[in-house]
């Protein structure tokens, strides 16, 4: 059960928003504890996530209120690839201006707007995600500095390894844990994949980039991980002897999973049975969120 703090925290939600979608339009029905406090069930806060992306999406709060999970689920899909808010392109150019005149704090403070008004998957898809990748692109184009990029980067990890201790306070779900292999060095994507997974309630364990595939071997299994997620940006030397050697070195019931640019030049009849190849975040996102439900 969580408190009304926690659920706050983890929905963006204010107080006075929640106690008004209770008592107003009976959103959700949280139980009392013994202090007679508000306390929600996961049920009660999934809810109340969608509602959330709802209700940002445009449908009155009165009208999505009526809505079953399914129902709110179909509304969300039919929403589509469109901006959740309006703006957020601007918010976007905001911030590589930020990044830009060397602002750490303009950064941060967008950073934060982006992360407590969106969900995470949305945080990911229309701010994160596309900051970082024309960061990357004004780099090689020489418009950014490496230490433009690097700042902005910076940025992006403070925050979210802040909203991810939040998520983690409550993660009841099986464990995942994130890196990149040896020679990989671009460890962002896989933070944000982290980040995706701890907001569906699962174990999160971000090791960051530069590994060799034995230590993530016995770090998934010290730590009861069923899957690594692995970030693949880059052509490293040996990619695909290093998949090889850590799924030889992994029991059957851990997976491996792929994502990033690199995934695309992979022989998929050539990778161990064990690997699944991820062409986005929102691919990553649903199957994460299958796992957090099932465990498989």
């Amino acid at each position: 059960m969580h408190s009304m703090k926690t659920v706050c925290q983890l929905t963006g939600l204010s107080r006075d928003t929640l106690r008004a979608w209770e008592r107003r339009y009976g959103a959700v029905q949280p139980k009392r504890d013994d202090n007679g406090r508000r306390v929600y069930d996961a049920a009660d806060l999934a809810r109340l996530r969608l509602l959330r992306q709802t209700v940002t999406r445009g449908l009155p709060i009165h009208r999505a209120a009526r809505l079953t999970r399914e129902e709110l689920e179909q509304v969300l899909r039919e929403a589509g690839e469109s901006e959740p808010v309006p703006g957020l392109s601007d918010l976007v150019a905001r911030l590589l201006a930020a990044t830009a005149n060397y602002r750490p704090d303009l950064c941060d403070e967008i950073l934060g707007l982006a992360i407590a008004g969106l969900s995470p998957r949305d945080a990911v898809r229309y701010v994160l995600a596309p900051a970082l990748v024309e960061a990357g692109s004004r780099w090689h184009e020489g418009t950014f500095s490496a230490a433009q990029e690097h700042l902005l980067t910076a940025s992006v990890e403070r925050l979210v390894m802040t909203t991810m201790h939040t998520f983690q306070k409550v993660a009841r779900g099986p464990g995942m844990l994130f890196g990149t292999l040896a020679g990989e060095r671009h460890a962002i994507g896989s933070l944000l994949a982290a980040f995706l997974a701890a907001s569906q309630g699962i174990r999160c364990i971000y090791l960051g980039a530069d590994l060799p595939p034995s230590e993530l071997a016995q770090a998934a299994l010290r730590s009861n991980a069923v899957v690594i997620a692995l970030s693949l940006v880059t052509a490293i030397p040996r990619l695909e002897t290093q998949i090889d050697q850590l799924c030889r070195e992994l029991p059957a019931a851990i997976q491996v999973w792929l994502g990033g640019a690199a995934v695309q030049d992979l022989d998929t009849a050539k990778l161990p049975k064990k690997c699944q190849r991820f062409k986005s975040f929102d691919d990553f996102f649903e199957q994460a969120e299958i796992l957090s439900q099932t465990g498989t």
